[in-house]
């Protein structure tokens, strides 16, 4: 060859130049190096992406050839009584080396991940794997030809370089839907019958809350002569102030239940039974017997077993449960904390996961106290009626977040509370609506009521 040396081979990718592999064969400074990198780009630069020409370049006193294969570009720069033929063949030359050794590695890799399914020999005692042709399915849709695999797609893909210029490991999957883990958290499927109801002050909203628990009331007394409703802590319960004033509901059928409750005593000033007695309960004449406390002077493991127990032993003529075993509450009454939490359900744990259990223990709880029972997703998604009450300048933010951006599951509870075959209803005010943008939502009911998209002041 007519060429004094080769000064440097490098393999990068033709989308982004990523290096997948380099040589120099001279002492190049690191600068130098970056120097020769971007014009060894600037020489493909110009090139359709699916080009197949060479390309060549200048660097100083060398001389750049480029010969693209693939989704690669093979680089060489040659200085002396250089030879652009010479060049050009000496990266052929490393390309067909490259192309026989890829070829080995993937028949390689595809005989060890199907030794388990029968080995046929070669003549020359190697393993020959036999192609295993795909069939239809409603997960597999077959495509034939396959021009790319003219003996059946690979049982393990993988080898080709990305786009980063790292080499895609080997997949181990055995096809669509087979051995697969289903995601920790999901949005329960189906579509749901949802309200926003926005009233002009908090007050007035109290007083809206109060007629849609009196109708939820009567409704479950009519259908099974009985009504059980659950109740969170918070400020919720100063929203149903109101109904101490109401003389249309019959409170000696009702079952009071809590969503969630702290591991504490009756008498702490962080019980919600104790802030549900001072705010309502002595002010409507349920008796006394049918509001169902969590147990004291237990851990949170035994206290919610014996809060499911108490549900179970109403029965199924007050509390009925569903098809797939869960409580069919009347009413469960939710406020939002400023992380989008509900009952005591965080995002991020473990309990805004589906459970077939109706009542959680909570040991580690984000805010105190640690020790606390909830009741499961499934629990409150089973109910026939779920309201999540809102109210105040303060819970602008977190409401609009749950109501127009649709966040991964998991990361805000309150848009897991999808009840599957009841109604769920948001009880906002002015201030807590303000930042919400309901001239945009799409209520023709061809999508979702709300349009998860707007994220304000960004």
């Amino acid at each position: 060859m007519a060429i004094d040396r080769v000064g440097a081979v490098v393999i990068a990718t033709r989308q982004g130049g990523n290096v997948v592999y380099e040589r120099f064969y001279e002492p190049f400074s690191e600068p130098e190096k970056g120097e020769l990198r971007e014009a060894m780009h600037q020489a493909t630069a110009h090139q359709p992406p699916d080009s197949a020409d060479e390309a060549l370049g200048q660097y100083r006193s060398g001389r750049i050839v480029a010969v693209p294969t693939g989704e690669l570009c093979f680089y060489a720069v040659g200085h002396g009584e250089y030879n652009e033929l010479a060049l050009s063949e000496i990266l052929n030359a490393l390309i067909n080396i490259y192309k026989q050794l890829y070829r080995v590695a993937v028949i390689q890799a595809n005989a060890t991940s199907k030794s388990h399914r029968g080995k046929s020999l070669r003549a020359n005692g190697t393993q020959q794997v036999p192609a295993r042709k795909p069939e239809a399915s409603p997960r597999i849709n077959v495509i034939s030809p396959v021009s790319q695999w003219p003996e059946g797609i690979p049982p393990a893909m993988g080898g080709h370089f990305m786009e980063s210029g790292a080499a895609a490991p080997l997949s181990q999957s055995r096809g669509p839907g087979i051995d697969t883990t289903p995601p920790i958290y999901t949005y329960p499927d189906g579509d749901v019958d949802v309200s926003v109801v926005i009233h002009e002050t908090s007050d007035h909203a109290a007083k809206g809350l109060a007629d849609l628990v009196a109708q939820a009331s009567a409704a479950a007394i009519k259908a099974h002569g009985a009504f059980t409703v659950a109740l969170s802590g918070g400020s919720l319960v100063k929203s149903l102030a109101p109904l101490a004033d109401r003389s249309d509901i019959d409170f000696s059928r009702w079952h009071v239940l809590f969503a969630d409750e702290r591991n504490v005593a009756h008498d702490s000033p962080d019980s919600n039974l104790l802030a549900a007695r001072e705010g309502l309960l002595s002010k409507i004449p349920v008796p006394a017997k049918q509001v169902l406390a969590i147990r004291e002077g237990v851990g949170a493991a035994l206290a919610a077993t014996h809060y499911a127990g108490l549900l179970l032993n109403l029965g199924p003529g007050v509390l009925p449960v569903t098809d797939d075993g869960q409580p069919r509450i009347d009413l469960v009454l939710l406020g939002v904390g400023p992380d989008g939490h509900v009952a005591s359900i965080f995002p991020n744990t473990p309990e805004a996961r589906d459970s077939p259990d109706w009542v959680l223990p909570i040991t580690n709880s984000p805010k105190p106290p640690p020790e606390r029972i909830t009741l499961s997703l499934s629990a409150i998604n089973a109910a026939a009626n779920v309201a999540i009450v809102a109210l105040g300048q303060g819970k602008a933010e977190i409401v609009q977040r749950v109501l127009e951006v649709q966040s991964l599951p998991g990361a805000l509870p309150a848009q897991l509370v999808r009840p599957k075959h009841g109604k769920l209803t948001w009880v906002l005010d002015a201030e807590s609506a303000k930042e919400l943008h309901v001239a945009d939502w799409d209520l023709s009911g061809r999508k979702s009521p709300f349009h998860r998209s707007a994220v304000p002041n960004l």
